[in-house]
């Protein structure tokens, strides 16, 4: 199945995420593109990732624009998740900075990483 929105605030991410929980179990396929990260949607889409009943393996964060606190924030949450096996982060604006590329780098050579593909 696929849902397609528009989330243009911080907000709408975080009530998005929220809607999810009740598929957490079932979802193993995340497409987000286009996105505005804050604080508040990042968090809570991290908690979701960190979740022991999240069955997520292929998780798509396409052309997002994230600060590098929302990266930093994104990243120990894949680190932790037990089910992530693909990451997609092409085309973000984390990649611009010297931290960004620094909290990616971080998920691969920690001794967690789940991650086949980067």
């Amino acid at each position: 199945n696929h849902i397609a929105h528009v989330i243009d605030t911080d907000e709408h991410l975080a009530a998005l995420i929220d809607a999810l929980h009740k598929q957490i179990g079932s979802l193993i396929d995340l497409r987000l593109y286009l996105i505005v990260m804050g604080r508040i949607g990042v968090t809570s889409f991290a908690n979701f990732l960190k979740n022991p009943a999240s069955r997520i393996e292929s998780l798509q964060l396409g052309d997002n624009l994230l600060d590098d606190e929302c990266t930093s924030i994104l990243c120990d949450a894949t680190i932790t998740s037990n089910s992530l096996r693909n990451l997609y982060v092409c085309g973000n604006s984390t990649f611009s900075t010297a931290a960004g590329w620094s909290n990616h780098c971080s998920i691969i050579v920690h001794p967690m990483c789940t991650l086949v593909y980067l």
